[in-house]
């Protein structure tokens, strides 16, 4: 039986966040499918994302340690929002300091085409009382060429199923779990290659992309591949599983949330987003805390059977 755990570590041990975790974990998954003798193929597509360069915030000239959540580069004074974005949305164009109240460690939950930092819960009391605060951060758009990597069918899948394996923080439950599940079903069961796609697709966490910054890999390959979309039974989109029992959705939220791809609406009857507890979620949401300690075998073993079942 193909070892998911051990992947699901091996993504997380990558190091690099971002656009160098991105690069790493596409040579990483093809080497895995050509050690195992799987034939695949390569979509390549141009994007952009955000390289952020070095961040800064103090409250009353005493530092506070925050991360970059934001496509640009500028200052944050007094005048910003101080908003928990995962409890309640937050106009797009709003200088804001954010953080996440469910979460220990400082959670990039949300990006901001305006200056942003995300900070810990525990720095907000600080950041509230203070008198002067000012941060700064600088963000370099840059170029590359992303990956979707292709195993199956792909002249007339039956199923066409989605994983992403870039992330914010070590991913283990957003996305490794995913990547990982459809990793086992296509080396343990090489059979459903002939009727099925799947897609392990790259830059699905940050591009500078609009309305949605999220999912961009997913819209190369509906752009490209558009047909197969339309002719297919079903579309799955693991994401986020392994931590407790996989459930499925096609409600619109989830698939905004999970697959925003430019026809969501065309789709929805027959796409299936696989995840887990999204209370649970909110505790490590794009944080440190995203680890392979919460991913836990029977929980995968469940998602690759919930797979299988909706594939029939």
């Amino acid at each position: 039986m193909y070892s998911q755990i051990n992947l699901i570590k091996k993504l997380c041990d990558l190091g690099e966040r971002q656009l160098g975790q991105e690069i790493k974990a596409s040579k990483l998954l093809m080497a895995e499918l050509e050690k195992y003798k799987v034939k695949y193929k390569v979509q390549s597509f141009p994007t952009k994302v955000p390289v952020i360069k070095s961040v800064s915030l103090t409250a009353d000239n005493s530092k506070i340690k925050a991360k970059g959540a934001c496509f640009v580069s500028g200052m944050i004074k007094n005048k910003f929002k101080l908003v928990a974005p995962i409890i309640k949305p937050l106009p797009k164009d709003e200088a804001n300091i954010n953080y996440n109240p469910k979460c220990a460690e400082i959670s990039q939950s949300d990006f901001y085409f305006v200056p942003s930092l995300a900070v810990n819960k525990k720095d907000v009391s600080r950041i509230k009382r203070a008198r002067y605060v000012e941060g700064e951060i600088k963000v370099t758009p840059q170029k590359h060429r992303s990956l979707n990597i292709l195993v199956g069918n792909l002249k007339n899948p039956k199923n066409i199923i989605f994983a992403h394996y870039d992330s914010i923080g070590p991913g283990a439950v957003d996305d490794g779990s995913g990547v990982a599940a459809l990793m086992r079903l296509i080396i343990d069961y090489p059979k459903l290659e002939k009727d099925n796609l799947f897609v392990l697709a790259g830059n699905e966490e940050l591009s500078y992309d609009t309305p949605y910054y999220w999912g961009r890999g997913y819209r190369a390959f509906e752009k490209k591949y558009a047909q197969l979309l339309n002719n297919a039974k079903k579309i799955l989109v693991v994401d986020g599983v392994g931590f407790d029992k996989p459930l499925a959705s096609r409600k619109m939220s989830m698939i905004k949330a999970c697959f925003p791809i430019l026809k969501m609406k065309n789709y929805q009857i027959k796409t299936y987003i696989l995840y887990g507890n999204q209370d649970f979620w909110d505790t490590i949401c794009h944080s440190e805390l995203d680890k392979t300690e919460n991913i836990k075998a029977p929980f995968l073993n469940q998602a690759n059977r919930k797979i299988l079942k909706l594939m029939d």
